[in-house]
């Protein structure tokens, strides 16, 4: 604690010391050396304070006296002291305070040149320069203000490392070509950022469209060494049209022609390089994505209309592109946030690509009733370093940050009231080991073969048998079966059996695919008293909670069952 107030201490002076002799210790936040306040105006401000206190009973005086020393307490705190940019509280109490100061001092000097001027007439005029005095200096200060921070300071390296230089050479190179009849496509990434945005916005009128006419030809403008931009802003007479995301023969042909010859370097005054251009005899328009699913979900005042994402994830991938294609019900006044989790049958998250759809470029307060159609391209970042294999969910929902809330699902089915789940989405099985293969390969409902089996047939009572079945995929299920394994006496009796979907719930029928193969365990429990003997062994699948089996190739709907040929021989237990 002793070394806490030490510190604030010695904070508490160099703060003070911004009023007239010490700069700021960071160049970010200010020239280094040169005091926030001219020395000139500094006794001012001491004035202004004591006459503040002196008057402490006045509201005005108390308020404005409050106000300052709150203002300076951020920076007082802070590592960097003095900060001026946590200052920035104190700005006009200062120049209230120095106002008093110089109305003061102004008061002092008047009274004295009615004294003198009663005395001589050169001597009053003499008081009345110094009346003035004040006034001159606060002009007096201008010219080295001036060139402290808009001369020196912005010739420092580290403060022009803070400027976008290369959103201007950008700018230019768009302004040069904008009467031009070649649209210009940036990517939104770039477009996106602050300094650029605000070059532009007043040059091009924002709107989101998944439709544009092609031109014959389009100017390609991407930052130095980054062709792997798939979302682009395309800027065609005073128009900046947000796009989906494009194909994959149209990202082709952008990153052959930005990593061919024929690319230009756009510069910066210095000469650094900050983008390339290349004019491509094909305009990238013709090559939007469209949404391979249509959906028809409410979120309050917004729709979403469509959604595109692969059906198929890689177990080792850290991200997963989703395009969510959104319209607006209504005009909305507040920003809203789109939720995007990946997540399993458990409904446990397992990635996330939450965020604010088209951050700044296209906020939700910017959507047109009836005119836009958001094409919001998102990554959802995996958490886990791997995926297990199975069936996975794209969960969707609008978020209000002010509210901390999530908006109603008004229309769209669910099992939440304010979020819609999309997919399935699956991460595949490894190809399986080879089994042995049955003399007859049963095929259930003509999308589904049993083509091998592995275990032991033979069973003492009291002890578990392990099956593993490999399954063939003909045509997609489509739906969840849950496979059965029943033991059987000779009068077909339910010895002991079994119920599961495949690898217990993991990896469900309906995210099979044709030609896939699934290994499937099952354990069976055999009770200790069942009594020694042959018995058969059935499977088959069925829809659960119908109960409904599929049919088995060859024989009856209502059977449904594949007995295995070889018979399972349970043993007494050893006592």
């Amino acid at each position: 604690p002793a070394d806490i107030l030490a510190e604030l201490g010695r904070n508490t002076l160099r703060v003070l010391g911004f009023f007239g002799w010490k700069g700021s210790p960071n160049p970010i936040f200010g020239l280094p050396g040169y005091p926030g306040l001219s020395p000139l105006l500094a006794p001012f401000l001491l004035i202004g304070l004591v006459i503040s206190i002196k008057n402490w009973g006045s509201l005005f005086h108390r308020l404005v006296a409050w106000w300052w020393l709150v203002g300076l307490t951020p920076s007082i705190v802070a590592i960097e002291a003095p900060h001026p940019w946590r200052m920035i509280v104190a700005v006009a109490p200062t120049a209230i305070l120095v106002a008093l100061g110089l109305i003061y001092v102004s008061g002092v000097m008047y009274q004295v040149s009615r004294v003198l001027g009663q005395v001589s007439p050169a001597s009053s005029l003499r008081v009345s320069l110094l009346y003035v005095l004040p006034c001159l200096l606060i002009v007096a200060t201008l010219p080295t203000t001036f060139r402290a921070y808009f001369v020196d300071w912005t010739r420092l390296p580290v403060t022009q490392g803070t400027y976008d230089y290369g959103a201007v050479a950008i700018r230019e190179t768009v302004l040069a070509r904008m009467d031009d009849a070649v649209p210009i496509y940036l990517p939104l990434n770039r477009f996106n950022d602050s300094p650029l945005l605000f070059y532009l916005s007043g040059y091009y009128e924002r709107q989101a469209v998944v439709n544009v006419t092609p031109a014959d030809k389009a100017l390609i403008i991407s930052p130095e060494k980054n062709i792997s931009d798939t979302t682009w802003v395309r800027l065609d007479h005073s128009i900046a049209s947000v796009l989906p995301s494009l194909t994959a023969d149209g990202q082709r042909l952008i990153q052959i022609a930005l990593t061919s010859n024929s690319t230009t370097p756009i510069r910066t005054a210095t000469g650094e390089t900050v983008a390339r251009q290349v004019v491509l005899s094909t305009d990238p328009a013709r090559f939007i994505q469209r949404p391979s699913q249509a959906l028809a979900a409410t979120f309050g005042p917004a729709r979403l209309t469509g959604v595109n994402y692969p059906f198929i994830i890689d177990s080792t991938a850290t991200e997963i592109p989703v395009t969510l294609f959104w319209q607006a019900v209504t005009p909305m006044a507040d920003e809203y946030e789109v939720v995007l989790q990946l997540v399993n049958d458990q409904r446990q998250v397992v990635g996330d690509g939450s965020g604010r759809p088209l951050d700044w470029v296209y906020p939700t307060t910017f959507w047109r009733p009836g005119l836009d159609t958001v094409a919001d391209g998102r990554q959802v970042v995996i958490k886990a370093g791997t995926l297990p294999p199975g069936r996975y969910w794209l969960a969707v929902a609008l978020f209000d940050p002010v509210n901390q809330r999530r908006l109603p699902l008004t229309q769209g089915q669910s099992d939440a009231p304010d979020t819609l789940f999309i997919g399935p989405l699956k991460v595949p099985l490894s190809p399986p080991a080879v089994l042995p293969s049955l003399p007859v390969a049963p095929i259930f409902g003509e999308t589904i073969q049993l083509i091998g089996l592995d275990g032991k047939l033979t069973v003492t009572a009291g002890t578990p048998a392990t099956l593993n079945l490999l399954w063939d995929t003909l045509k997609p299920p489509g739906q969840d079966y849950t496979v059965f394994i029943h033991l059987l006496d000779n009068q077909d009796n339910l010895v002991a059996g079994f119920d599961s979907q495949p690898l217990a719930g993991r990896y469900p029928t309906s995210i099979w695919t044709p030609g896939e193969r699934i290994l499937d365990p099952h354990t069976l429990s055999i009770p200790a008293t069942v009594p020694p003997g042959s018995y058969r062994l059935a499977i088959g699948l069925y829809d659960q909670p119908s109960g409904e089996r599929l049919p088995l190739a060859g024989q009856p709907a209502a059977d449904g069952r594949f007995i295995l040929p070889q018979p399972v021989m349970i043993t007494s237990p050893i006592k």
